[in-house]
């Protein structure tokens, strides 16, 4: 009798450690994907971070820049800082838009159609890839025949030309990006896409 017991004792042990290593088995799988979640969420996080500070940055440099003819270039120099050579496929940019903006528009958004191309004298529309091709040379100016000067056609920044901003006096400069970014894990098949901008007005140095 006592043997039988101390059987049955041995078997209940046996059970338990069974049922907690089965326990075991499915709960560690599930903590780790928790864990990828998490790291995919901080990433994404990370993420956000820089491309709001990001698009500070741009629209700053770009409201004290004032008419200066380099003053997209300088804006698209910080941002390809701030994200390296990123274009378009993959992490990084998508698209960055320069636009005339003013008090009455509230939440700083972009004008309508400036996310697909440049509209005149409204805002300057640039796909992520210029960044890697970048180069003050293709912001050109030219002379007209009045003696005026101006951004060449051609000009990447011609439809909303940083030369002739000053008649935009007491309007604001505005940066507006657009990034994604891919989740690192691949636990979670979303990505994560951003959307930025920030409003500064316009700085003009005395004539």
């Amino acid at each position: 009798m006592r043997s039988y017991l101390k059987y049955l004792r041995n078997r209940r042990a046996s059970d338990d450690r069974g049922a907690a290593i089965v326990e075991f088995a499915i709960a560690i799988p599930l903590f780790i994907a928790l864990l990828l979640v998490v790291f995919d969420a901080g990433l994404g996080y990370s993420a956000s971070r820089t491309s709001s500070s990001a698009a500070r940055s741009a629209a700053r440099v770009g409201a004290l820049a004032g008419d200066a003819r380099n003053t997209d270039f300088r804006i698209l120099d910080t941002l390809r800082s701030d994200y390296g050579n990123a274009l378009a496929d993959g992490d990084g940019l998508a698209r960055i838009i320069v636009f005339r903006s003013d008090p009455t528009n509230a939440n700083g958004a972009p004008p309508a159609g400036c996310g697909e191309q440049s509209i005149e004298n409204v805002c300057n529309s640039y796909d992520a890839a210029i960044l890697g091709s970048l180069a003050s040379e293709t912001f050109a100016s030219v002379t007209l025949p009045d003696g005026s000067v101006t951004c060449t056609p051609s000009a990447p920044d011609a439809a909303w030309c940083p030369l002739n901003r000053r008649s935009d006096a007491g309007a604001f400069l505005g940066v507006y990006i657009s990034s994604v970014h891919d989740t690192t894990t691949g636990i979670d098949s979303r990505v994560f896409n951003l959307e930025d901008r920030a409003v500064f007005a316009l700085y003009f140095e005395p004539l």
